[in-house]
């Protein structure tokens, strides 16, 4: 029995106190010291220890008495009481392993595939950001900017970058959105620049973004679909990857074609 204890976590001292309440029933902390071997003065805090474990209990009165729970209704007990220990230690366990993932796995990528995976996006903070970010690529601008938004509601922050592009270098701006009277003044000064705007034929599209000479991309991906107004994004990117340029620029494509 006592080896078995042991096996379950017991101590040495723990085990032979639980054995020796078995024989002597219920005992005092002396009868229970003589018959274990268990000096009298640890006996009081092994009995303490068994008693918050849920296997021994005592009575009031002087001297104290001790004796054993039933060993059912204990053991039941003491199993929940570890399930719930392993879980959370699994639970903790798991949440080290994701953070060490996520520390491991830039490091690891660029080892074993020869990419650095802050070549592929680079995260933007936010949307100013991002917009100031579109702004900068805009006036690189030598061929090409493709536009994908709803309402291009900062239409106007870089209207001027759009129609200095057009017009000092020549760059065709392509923009595809909502059009609404909403967005009819919007759609009208791009016309009066020299940019092609077409509507978007599916309408609201969770991909918002800016391409640029098919090089470099600031793009937004939504998380959920607006309601009343409210939706949520994620962190916007910016790429100069090759097959995430190509995916945008294909997005971009498929939808003008099918505009009208």
């Amino acid at each position: 029995m006592v080896l078995k204890l042991r096996e379950l976590g017991f101590s040495e001292y723990e085990a032979s106190v639980y054995v020796a309440l078995l024989d002597l029933g219920e005992a005092t902390a002396d009868e229970i010291s003589k018959l274990s071997g268990v000096p009298l003065p640890r006996v009081y805090t092994v009995l303490d220890d068994l008693i918050r474990k849920g296997f021994v209990d005592v009575t009031i009165g002087r001297p104290k008495r001790y004796f054993l729970i039933d060993p059912n209704e204990a053991l039941d007990r003491f199993i929940e009481g570890k399930k719930r220990e392993m879980e959370e230690e699994l639970r903790k366990i798991k949440l080290t392993c994701e953070e060490f993932k996520r520390l491991i796995e830039p490091k690891y990528i660029r080892i074993r595939y020869k990419i650095n995976p802050e070549e592929l996006l680079l995260a933007l903070p936010d949307l100013k950001v991002a917009e100031a970010k579109s702004r900068e690529i805009m006036e690189e601008a030598k061929r090409e900017i493709l536009i994908m938004s709803h309402t291009f509601s900062w239409a106007s922050r870089i209207m001027d970058v759009l129609e200095r592009a057009i017009n000092e270098r020549g760059v065709d701006v392509k923009v595809l959105m909502s059009i609404s009277p909403l967005t009819e003044d919007t759609v009208k000064r791009l016309r009066e620049i020299g940019a092609k705007v077409k509507k978007h034929p599916a309408g609201w599209y969770p991909v918002r973004g800016t391409v640029v000479d098919r090089k470099a991309a600031v793009f937004v991906i939504w998380a959920s679909r607006p309601s009343s107004g409210v939706g949520h994004i994620y962190r916007p990117h910016y790429t100069e990857n090759m097959g995430l340029v190509r995916l945008l620029v294909d997005v971009f494509e498929k939808y003008w074609s099918e505009s009208l």
